[in-house]
């Protein structure tokens, strides 16, 4: 993997374990950050961590641990069938799929909390997330 997308995948990861909403919503395209405040952002990220919660049987919201990141060789091509992109995710910006799995500590009955998959988009020379969702850990 590029280490410029494992960087931004990283810096992604850390400020949403680190609970830093704002500095985690400074790294989405100017298009989800006109569309997510930062409360809006950390009330996905814990619906997502609440539903995994209740399936594991946990009392207290615990946030993940830490986070591996994996990505693939898809093209926006290969995924546009399967997922909803907003129109400003385009061939042209589109940089690198990437899963985020976020780790659930030895105190709970799971791994992972959740994988976030996101589109990674250059915008303005800049990487940026462009766009992402949940899914069931692997």
């Amino acid at each position: 993997m590029d280490p410029a997308h494992k960087l931004l995948g990283r810096q992604f990861a850390d400020k949403i374990i680190a609970r830093d909403f704002s500095a985690a919503r400074a790294l989405l395209a100017p298009w989800l950050q006109d569309s997510m405040t930062s409360a809006a952002l950390q009330g996905v990220i814990e619906e997502r961590l609440t539903e995994m919660m209740e399936y594991a049987e946990c009392k207290t919201l615990t946030y993940p641990v830490g986070c591996d990141i994996d990505g693939n060789s898809c093209t926006l091509e290969d995924l546009q069938d399967d997922e909803p992109f907003p129109p400003e995710v385009t061939p042209a910006n589109f940089r690198k799929w990437m899963c985020l799995q976020f780790l659930a500590d030895e105190s709970v009955a799971i791994d992972a909390w959740f994988d976030l998959w996101m589109a990674l988009v250059e915008v303005d020379g800049k990487l940026a997330v462009g766009f992402f969702k949940f899914e069931d850990p692997d």
